[in-house]
């Protein structure tokens, strides 16, 4: 992981924009849990890396393990994506309320190119 002050190249906004855009097409509400997805949709999953801790965190619409339900009820559709974008040179970290850590991009332990 790349350490000091690196700041992103590009304004996360306009990618929340278009975000939000698709999930409202998709009949959603912009600011929908994890937990609120339809049970009958694709499920989501996406990986992001803890800036505090380095370890890699799952945020998944699926039912989780006890104990790990918290996500589902507490982040945004969105807030995963911004998440799982945060590529240090591209966009900024985003802090998850939840945690109150920063999460960056999960491609730098969990990257599965497949």
């Amino acid at each position: 992981m790349i350490k000091g002050n690196v700041q992103g190249r590009f304004d996360f906004e306009e990618l929340k924009r278009a975000v939000k855009e698709v999930i409202t097409k998709q009949g959603l509400q912009e600011d929908m849990l994890l937990e609120d997805t339809l049970d009958d949709t694709c499920k989501i999953f996406v990986c992001a890396t803890s800036e505090q801790t380095s370890e890699i965190n799952c945020f998944t619409s699926n039912k989780s393990p006890p104990g790990r339900n918290h996500l589902l009820n507490s982040v945004k559709i969105w807030e995963t994506c911004h998440a799982t974008l945060a590529a240090s040179l591209f966009f900024d970290p985003i802090t998850i309320r939840w945690y109150e850590e920063e999460f960056v991009n999960g491609a730098t332990g969990a990257n599965n190119p497949v």
